[in-house]
C-alpha cells in the first residue's frame, strides 16, 4: 500500500498519466495546461483611439458587449495595464470599480447569462508593450515615424481594456483618429474614411470571430499594392505594402502571395475566410519575424526586397508561414497555450511546402533536414513533449512542422488534406485541443493514430538510426539482410523506442525498387529475398530525408548512395554523412548537374576545397549568382593575392548587390592601394534593401584605413534613417575601434528605449564603455532631455540600465 501510494504521489508531483493503448505515458506538468478562468463571455469589442506619439500615449474609447457565463456575476475582471480611466459605465450606467496596474475589477449589481450588457471605458494608457511609436521622439527627425501592434500572447492589455485571452474570442470594431499624412491599417472592412480637419477617421470592421491578439493596427507612409487572385467561387484582394521610397519593391516582395493563396485554397478546400482584402504591411524593426495578425499580417520590413536583392533576401517563405495562420490561429485557434503547436506547427509545415513550390524537392529536402538540426539540440535539453506550453521554438515550429509530414506520408495525401479539412470546418472560428485534430483523422481515415499522437505529440524525444546492411547467402537461396537499431537522442538509454514507416530505396545489379518498412523496437531486421546471380549495389532509407531521425550511421561502403539514389539530395546527403574527405573524383557527381540550388549545397560541403584548381575551375564556370556568392565565401586575401584582377572583377559583373559587396571586399584587402578606383567600379546602388551590403563594405575600408574619415562613414549607418539590425552592427563596430563622438553618444541614448532588442544591447555596451567625465556627462545631459519625452517606463528603463541616480 504504501508503495502504491508513493508511486501515486509521484505522478501527482511530477506530471499527469494518460493511458492509451495499455500502455502509460508520464506527461510533465504544464503550468499553462488550462487557460485563466472567467466569467463573461465577450461578443464585440468597438474601440476608437487617438494617439500623442511623441509621448507614446494613447487615449481610447472602448465598448465591450459581453454576457455572463453560466454563473450569476457580482465581479468582472478586464485586463488593463497601468491606464487611467476618466469614465465607466455598464449599461449607461456609473457602477463602482477598483483600479490596479493590471486591471480593473467591476462591481455591478448581479448579471445573468440570458442578458447582453455594454460596458464603455474611457481611458489613457502609456503602453509598454502591445502598441510600439517608432521615430516619433527620434531627435534627428530622419527615422520612418510608425505605430504598430504586436498582441501575442497577453500584450494588447497595455492598450486596450478587455479580457485578453485567446480562448474567448470576439469580433472587433477599430476607429482611430490620426494626421492625414499617414494611412491606418486594420483587421477586416474599411467602413469609412473621414477627414475631419488636419486628421482622417478610419473606421475598420472585423465581423467574423477571432482571438483578441490578433487584433492589429498599422500607422504610417505606406504606398498600397493591389490585386485580385479569382477562383472559381469568387475573389480575394490583396493590399499589399511598401514605403513609397522603394515603389518597386511591392512585386519582389509580394512575388508568391498568389501562388500560395491558391495553394492552400485547393489543398485545404476551406477557402479563404475573412471579409475585407488580405493585407500584408513591413514595419520598422518589428520585435518578431512577423506576425498573423487576421487578414492583416505585420513584418519586419528587414524582409521587403527588390528586384536585385530577391534571391538572397526575402519574405517569401515568411509570407506562406503567416498566410497557413489565417486557418490555423486565426480560423482555429488553440484553447490553451498547450495547444500552441496547432498554430505554429502547421504554420512551419506549410512554409516547408512553400520551399517545393517555389525551389523544388531538393531545397525541400535540405529545409526539412535543417528543421531536425534544430530539434535536434532541444530534444537533448529536456524532455518536454510537442503539446506542452513550454516545448520551445525549435519543438512548437520545426518538429511540429516535419511530425506533419510524416503524418501525411502515413495516411496518403487524400486521406490528410480531408482530415484537415473537416477539422476546420467543424471547428471554425472556434478553439480546439489537440484531441480534435486526433479526433478528425479517426474519423476521415478510420484508423486508430493514438499511437501517433502518444509518441509525437504527447511524448518526447526523437530517434537516433543507423543502418547496416549485408547479404546472405546459402546453396537455394540469397536474401539481403537490413539491421536497424535505434536510441532516444534525450535518453541513450531509455528503454522508449519509437514506431516508425518509411520507404527504403533499393538497387541491385538487375533493378531499382522501393519497398516500405515499420520499425518499432531496438533492434529491427528485414529480410528481403534476392535472385542467386543478383547483388545489391546501394540501400538508401528514407527517400528524400524527410523523416524525424538523426541517421547516424547508414552503410555505404562504396559511396553507392552518391552514385545511384534518386533524389539529388539522397546523394548529397549520403556524401555528406560518409565521406572520407574530398578528392578529384568526387566532382564526377555534379557532371550533369545545373541547379544552383544543388551546387551551392555542394560547394558548402566541399568547404575549403574549392580553392583547388580542379575544383575551382569546375564551379566557375558556373554563371549563376548564387553559385557565384558560395564560391565567393571560401575564398580570402591569400588566394586572391595569388590570381588574376580582372577575375575577381568578372565576379562583380552583376546587378546582385550582396555578390558585389562581397567582391569590393576581397579587391580592396588583396589590392589595398587601388582603393579609390575599386569604390568607384563596385557600384552597390544606395537603396533601402541595400543597407547590409553597404555597411559591410565601410566597414571593410575602414579596417584598412584606420582614420577619422572612415570610422565616419560606418557612422552614417548608426543613424535613425537604418534599419535597427544595420545600426546595432554599425554601433558594434565604432565600440570596438573606441571611436567617440557626442552625435554618437545621443544616438545611443534615443536607441535605448528602441524596440530591438539587438539595437537597445549594443547601445548599452557602448554607453557603458564610456568612462570619460566630460562624455559621461553627454549621456546624462541626453537622459534629461528624454525625459521631457518619454513615458515614465521608458526613463526609468534608462535610467537603469545606465546606473544614473
Amino acid at each position: 500500500m504504501r508503495r502504491n501510494l508513493l508511486s501515486f504521489l509521484w505522478f501527482f508531483l511530477t506530471g499527469n498519466v494518460l493511458f492509451a493503448q495499455n500502455s502509460t505515458i508520464c506527461v510533465p506538468v504544464d503550468p499553462r495546461w488550462a487557460p485563466r478562468e472567467r466569467t463573461i463571455d465577450m461578443h464585440h469589442l468597438r474601440l476608437e483611439v487617438e494617439f500623442e506619439p511623441a509621448k507614446g500615449r494613447v487615449i481610447g474609447k472602448s465598448t465591450l458587449t459581453f454576457s455572463p457565463l453560466f454563473r450569476p456575476n457580482e465581479s468582472i475582471w478586464i485586463d488593463a495595464i497601468r491606464f487611467s480611466i476618466s469614465l465607466l459605465t455598464l449599461n449607461g450606467q456609473k457602477v463602482r470599480y477598483t483600479l490596479s496596474d493590471s486591471g480593473v475589477a467591476i462591481f455591478p449589481q448581479k448579471l445573468f447569462r440570458d442578458k447582453v450588457n455594454i460596458l464603455e471605458i474611457n481611458y489613457s494608457a502609456y503602453p509598454e508593450k502591445g502598441l510600439y511609436f517608432t521615430g516619433w521622439d527620434d531627435p534627428t527627425g530622419k527615422g520612418r515615424k510608425q505605430i504598430w501592434t504586436q498582441g501575442q500572447g497577453i500584450d494588447h492589455r497595455h492598450w486596450i481594456p478587455y479580457y485578453d485571452e485567446q480562448h474567448d474570442k470576439l469580433t472587433t470594431e477599430i476607429i482611430v483618429h490620426f494626421d492625414k499624412q499617414y494611412r491606418t491599417i486594420s483587421n477586416g472592412k474599411l467602413l469609412s474614411v473621414d477627414t475631419l480637419g488636419d486628421k482622417i477617421r478610419w473606421h475598420y470592421l472585423q465581423d467574423r470571430p477571432h482571438a483578441g491578439y490578433l487584433i492589429m493596427l498599422a500607422i504610417g507612409d505606406y504606398l498600397p499594392h493591389k490585386t485580385v487572385l479569382k477562383y472559381d467561387n469568387g475573389e480575394i484582394e490583396f493590399e499589399e505594402f511598401t514605403y513609397p521610397d522603394i515603389p518597386t519593391s511591392a512585386a519582389s516582395t509580394y512575388r508568391y502571395s498568389h501562388l500560395f493563396m491558391t495553394h492552400f485554397q485547393k489543398l485545404l478546400k476551406v477557402y479563404y475566410p475573412w471579409p475585407g482584402p488580405y493585407r500584408q504591411v513591413p514595419v520598422v524593426d518589428f520585435i518578431y519575424g512577423a506576425m498573423e495578425n487576421t487578414g492583416a499580417v505585420i513584418f519586419g520590413e528587414n524582409l521587403i526586397s527588390e528586384p536585385s536583392t530577391e534571391s538572397y533576401k526575402n519574405y517569401h517563405f515568411v509570407n506562406a508561414h503567416e498566410m497557413a495562420h489565417q486557418w490555423f490561429g486565426n480560423l482555429i485557434t488553440a484553447w490553451s497555450a498547450r495547444h500552441h503547436w496547432l498554430h505554429e506547427s502547421f504554420a512551419t509545415y506549410f512554409d516547408l511546402l512553400s520551399t517545393l513550390w517555389t525551389d523544388g524537392d531538393f531545397a525541400f529536402s535540405s529545409k526539412v533536414r535543417q528543421a531536425i538540426t534544430r530539434v535536434k539540440f532541444q530534444e537533448a535539453e529536456n524532455n518536454l513533449p510537442l503539446a506542452h506550453s513550454e516545448a520551445g521554438t525549435a519543438r512548437h515550429y520545426q518538429k511540429g512542422g516535419v511530425v506533419l509530414h510524416m503524418l501525411r506520408q502515413l495516411v496518403g495525401d487524400e486521406a490528410f488534406y480531408e482530415s484537415l479539412r473537416v477539422f476546420l470546418e467543424r471547428h471554425r472560428f472556434r478553439n480546439v485541443h489537440s484531441e480534435d485534430l486526433l479526433y478528425a483523422f479517426h474519423e476521415v481515415t478510420g484508423r486508430n493514430l493514438q499511437w501517433f499522437w502518444d509518441q509525437w505529440i504527447y511524448g518526447s524525444g526523437m530517434p537516433k538510426i543507423s543502418l547496416i546492411w549485408k547479404e546472405e547467402i546459402d546453396k537455394k537461396s540469397k536474401r539481403l539482410v537490413l539491421h536497424f537499431s535505434q536510441e532516444n537522442i534525450y535518453k541513450p538509454d531509455s528503454t522508449k523506442t519509437f514506431r516508425l514507416y518509411f520507404d527504403i530505396e533499393i538497387k541491385t545489379t538487375k533493378r531499382s525498387y522501393k519497398i516500405p518498412v515499420e520499425i518499432r523496437t531496438k533492434r529491427d531486421t528485414f529480410y528481403i529475398p534476392l535472385q542467386i546471380d543478383e547483388s545489391a549495389l546501394m540501400v538508401n532509407p528514407d527517400p528524400g530525408k524527410i523523416q524525424l531521425i538523426e541517421w547516424t550511421e547508414i552503410f555505404d561502403p562504396n559511396q553507392n548512395i552518391v552514385k545511384y539514389a534518386q533524389l539529388p539530395y539522397d546523394r548529397f546527403f549520403a556524401y555528406t554523412l560518409t565521406s572520407k574527405g574530398f578528392s578529384t573524383a568526387d566532382l564526377n557527381l555534379l557532371v550533369n548537374e545545373e541547379n544552383p540550388i544543388v551546387l551551392e549545397h555542394w560547394i558548402n560541403a566541399f568547404g575549403r576545397n574549392i580553392t583547388r584548381p580542379e575544383m575551382w575551375n569546375f564551379f566557375r564556370k558556373f554563371q549563376d549568382d548564387r553559385v557565384k556568392i558560395a564560391l565567393l565565401r571560401f575564398t580570402d586575401v591569400t588566394f586572391w593575392k595569388g590570381r588574376t584582377e580582372n577575375e575577381l572583377l568578372d565576379f562583380a559583373n552583376t546587378d546582385n548587390p550582396l555578390l558585389k559587396a562581397l567582391v569590393y571586399v576581397r579587391l580592396i584587402n588583396s589590392r589595398p592601394e587601388k582603393i579609390n578606383i575599386y569604390k568607384e567600379s563596385i557600384n552597390v546602388p544606395k537603396s533601402f534593401t541595400t543597407q547590409n551590403e553597404r555597411l559591410q563594405m565601410a566597414i571593410a575600408e575602414a579596417n584598412l584605413l584606420k582614420n577619422q574619415s572612415s570610422y565616419e562613414a560606418v557612422f552614417e549607418f548608426a543613424e535613425t534613417t537604418y534599419m535597427g539590425s544595420v545600426r546595432a552592427q554599425a554601433i558594434n563596430y565604432l565600440g570596438r575601434v573606441n571611436y567617440k563622438s557626442e552625435k554618437l553618444v545621443k544616438l545611443c541614448v534615443h536607441a535605448l528605449g528602441h524596440y530591438d532588442k539587438n539595437l537597445a544591447q549594443s547601445a548599452l555596451q557602448y554607453l557603458r564603455n564610456i568612462t570619460e567625465k566630460s562624455e559621461r556627462k553627454w549621456i546624462e545631459e541626453e537622459v534629461k532631455k528624454f525625459k521631457k519625452v518619454w513615458p515614465e517606463w521608458k526613463v526609468k528603463k534608462a535610467e537603469r540600465l545606465l546606473e544614473i541616480q
